[in-house]
Parts: C-alpha cells; structure tokens; sequence
C-alpha cells in the first residue's frame, strides 16, 4: 500500500512540475486521477476478492460502493468526458492539477 501511495504521489508531483517546465512552450499538463471505474477489470477483481474468502460477489461490492458518496462506479465514458475537457479549449487556462473522477471517495 506504501508503494502504492508513493507512486501516486510521485505522478502528481511530476505532473505539476511538468506543468511548470513546459508551459512557456504552451503545452499544458494535468492529471485525471479515476476513482473506481465499471469495467471487466474491476469485476474480475471482485470476484478475485470474492473466491479469496472475502464474502460473496455481492457483498464485496457493497462495501466497495460504501466507501462512495455517489454511491456507484464511474462509467468509463465519465473519465473520457474529462479528458476531452481538458483537451478541449475550455480548458486553456488549465495546467498543473490533478483532478479526481472518484464519485467524492478521496474526500470521504
């Protein structure tokens, strides 16, 4: 988990630096930062979670979707919505963030 945490931290920190180092070029820099997103991955995960003695498919979703005020996963086209904002015009003046797509898990 340390690793994890670290890791993550460590792309944060580089996007804004980036952001700073090449921003005179006019190249802009963010991070899009998914929470837990509705996909096969995910699912397999579940189940993985679920045949280690974890609880039953159901129930290691439920506590999954506990920890999210929204109260479900993202879709997938939610974190290309984003994306394509941060691409787009109106998002010119934007450089050096990082934007959480987590349904309000980090803050919760």
């Amino acid at each position: 988990w340390g690793v994890y945490c670290a890791v993550k931290a460590g792309v944060l920190r580089l996007a804004e630096a980036f952001a700073q180092e090449l921003g005179p070029r006019g190249i802009r820099v963010n991070a899009v930062c998914p929470g837990t997103v509705e996909t096969p991955m995910t699912d397999a995960a579940v189940r993985s979670l679920s045949g280690l003695g974890k609880g039953s498919v159901e129930a290691v979703h439920s506590r999954y979707l506990s920890q999210i005020p929204l109260g479900r996963y993202a879709d997938p086209a939610e974190i290309g919505e984003v994306c394509a904002f941060l691409a787009s015009r109106m998002a010119s003046y934007v450089s050096g963030v990082s934007i959480p797509i987590d349904g309000g898990e980090v803050s919760a």
